[in-house]
């Protein structure tokens, strides 16, 4: 019996000291951060500002590359496929590990199974942004304007299956207000600017200049809060009830399997990063809403709810896998 827990007991021990020889090593060599976002984009600069401080305190270098390929798929394809050391991770929106879970069938992994989740950076919200001469000043009156005209309500996303298209499935859903989508391949917020559609949606770094100049109005805000760019627009869930945010924001993930002791060295760091008060400052005046989780569990447990949300909205709306 004795001899028993003493090989227990040793077995621990050395899992401890590994566990604590991983944390107290890492990093040794630069960290290369693949992000899907384009150079100069809202969420690329969340990126940056997060990896400038991570280098400091870290005491190695964390390189961000763009890899804007696919909507995600590039930069989330490498990192699956890295080693799962902690020193290659991805900075993601959550297109391709939650919405991508549910409808992109022929992903070259499994954002399940191969993705996991490290931090959250910020959430970005995004406006929506009318023509001026739309009928419509807020979203009770564009859900009336849209019953009283069915299917005649034009708006533009980034793409079927977008969160923005999901946003107004379950706008739908909830209310009966049918609206016709009509899929982007680039920012369709010009074409609001223009009257070509009635709205779209732009995320609120972009959007709120538009706004001020007077090119396109405001209906409401897609996001968890309220923008500090338009403080008196408000949110989705304000004006629509039951409505529930659909997933956005920058999120940083790694490949499965990294060392527990390394994944909460990250997670740690990346939350000190956007808690620096020049970085605080910096993203609350562009818009951004800062957001933090306790540890990568509690991470990993909201972003499952998420892809649950995104599984009901498919669902209800019919959306089939692409």
């Amino acid at each position: 019996m004795t001899r028993a827990f003493c090989i227990v007991a040793a077995v621990l021990s050395a899992s401890f000291s590994v566990s604590g020889s991983h944390a107290q090593s890492f990093p040794s060599k630069p960290i290369r951060v693949f992000a899907q976002f384009g150079p100069g984009s809202p969420g690329e600069t969340v990126v940056r500002m997060a990896a400038a401080q991570m280098t400091v305190s870290m005491g190695q270098p964390v390189i961000v590359e763009s890899r804007s390929g696919g909507g995600g798929v590039l930069a989330a394809s490498l990192v699956a496929r890295a080693a799962a050391d902690g020193y290659t991770i991805a900075a993601l929106n959550l297109t391709v590990p939650v919405i991508g879970a549910v409808l992109l069938r022929d992903l070259p992994f499994d954002p399940a199974k191969d993705l996991m989740p490290i931090a959250v950076l910020a959430h970005l919200p995004a406006i929506l942004a009318a023509h001026p001469a739309f009928p419509p000043n807020s979203i009770p009156e564009l859900i009336e304007y849209a019953k009283a005209n069915p299917g005649k309500v034009t708006y533009g996303t980034t793409g079927i299956g977008s969160s923005f298209h999901l946003t107004m499935e379950q706008i739908t859903g909830l209310t009966g207000a049918a609206m016709l989508h009509v899929p982007y391949k680039t920012n369709p917020v010009f074409d609001a600017v223009s009257g070509a559609i009635a709205f779209a949606f732009v995320v609120a770094p972009q959007g709120a200049p538009l706004v001020k100049s007077g090119k396109v109005k405001a209906l409401g805000v897609a996001g968890r809060s309220r923008t500090s760019l338009l403080p008196d627009v408000p949110t989705l869930a304000e004006t629509v009830p039951g409505f529930e945010p659909v997933p956005e924001g920058t999120f940083l993930f790694g490949p499965s399997g990294i060392p527990a002791a390394v994944l909460r060295r990250l997670h740690a760091e990346a939350v000190a990063a956007v808690g620096q008060p020049e970085v605080r400052e910096k993203l609350i005046a562009g818009g951004y809403v800062l957001a933090t989780s306790q540890s990568p569990e509690e991470l990993a447990a909201q972003l499952k709810s998420q892809t649950a949300l995104v599984a009901r909205i498919v669902k209800a709306s019919g959306l089939k896998p692409q």
